[in-house]
């Protein structure tokens, strides 16, 4: 039956006709700009690619995608060696994730051995991170496991040990995550909005990425300034940005896979209404997580005693949420 639920909402959806708001002018007076290293970038991911995938329709549709250009207007100031591991963890996210979420990845069906999947992948993210007790290090079963060794690698030297446990903390909760998405789409129920956005706010990985923030813009971070509130709300607003951006430019990519695990077609379950209203819906949280971002910069920009914030890293932060496309 719930199986049957799901099937009947994809077929409700089917035909219907939505049109997507020019995204562009909710950012308008953000700033954006282009990595100068992305052509350099360019090979680096290629070979990267090529080194990791040896189906060549994959291979293609990963190439397609362009890592290069995604990371460099990502982290538009970022020097090469930390766009360069930005670009790598990119890679790495949407390998990982391909072989759990996408219809074709090997492990989309099969629960069991995604969990074992998951599982190799935080013991040898944590023990790379130098922050394991084993004693015998774990032998990553495939390599894209093993490509997240550049990423640890360079952490290793540039962050501290409570660094390094806040970033594998966020890429724990990121595998959590796709362990509930998944049991709750292979069981065929329909989640609500609520249980929907518990694990987007995982699943999206913005959480990872901003834990690399300090990274990547060579800033270091007091614990007192990462418990600010404004902060919190500020990331909060970055990960909501992001996913109900891709949610809606998406959305005809994941209708034609069959796949109704996104905001607009769950809206219109929650509702009962139709496609186009659930788009509006979620073009209205996008305006409000952008004025929320808004507030929570100026409150951070103007209190400086409280948040010892330059306004150079608050636009970092700013930078970093640029849009990001499926």
């Amino acid at each position: 039956m719930e199986l049957d639920e799901r099937w009947q909402l994809l077929k409700s959806l089917k035909g219907q006709r939505v049109e997507i708001p020019n995204l562009r002018c909710i950012f308008a007076g953000w700033p954006d700009g282009v990595n100068p290293h992305w052509k350099r970038m360019v090979v680096v991911v290629d070979n990267k690619l090529e080194s990791l995938v040896s189906d060549k329709h994959k291979l293609a549709k990963f190439k397609t995608a362009d890592f290069a250009l995604f990371a460099a207007m990502s982290w538009p100031y970022a020097g090469f060696h930390e766009l360069r591991i930005m670009t790598f963890l990119s890679i790495w996210l949407f390998l990982w994730d391909d072989e759990i979420d996408e219809a074709t990845g090997s492990l989309n069906m099969d629960f069991e051995a995604a969990q074992v999947f998951r599982q190799e992948t935080i013991d040898f993210i944590e023990y790379t991170l130098d922050l394991g007790t084993q004693e015998v290090p774990p032998i990553p079963p495939n390599a894209i496991i093993n490509s997240f060794r550049p990423v640890s690698d360079a952490l290793c030297v540039a962050y501290t040990v409570e660094q390094r446990k806040e970033f594998f903390n966020e890429i724990r909760f990121y595998i959590e995550m796709s362990e509930l998405e998944q049991k709750t789409r292979l069981s065929g129920r329909i989640p609500s909005l609520q249980e929907y956005w518990e694990c987007r706010m995982g699943t999206s990985a913005v959480g990872v990425c901003v834990a690399l923030m300090e990274f990547a813009t060579k800033t270091r971070l007091p614990p007192s300034v990462k418990r600010h509130p404004a902060l919190k709300e500020l990331w909060d607003a970055v990960n909501i940005i992001i996913s109900a951006s891709n949610d809606m430019l998406s959305l005809k990519k994941e209708m034609a896979l069959g796949s109704i695990d996104s905001f607009i077609p769950l809206a219109c379950a929650d509702s009962n209404g139709p496609a186009q209203s659930a788009v509006n819906a979620a073009t209205e949280l996008l305006r409000s997580a952008v004025a929320a971002f808004e507030a929570a910069a100026m409150e951070l920009l103007s209190n400086p005693s409280d948040s010892f914030l330059t306004k150079k890293t608050v636009q970092a932060f700013i930078e970093a949420s640029v849009l990001r496309i499926d």
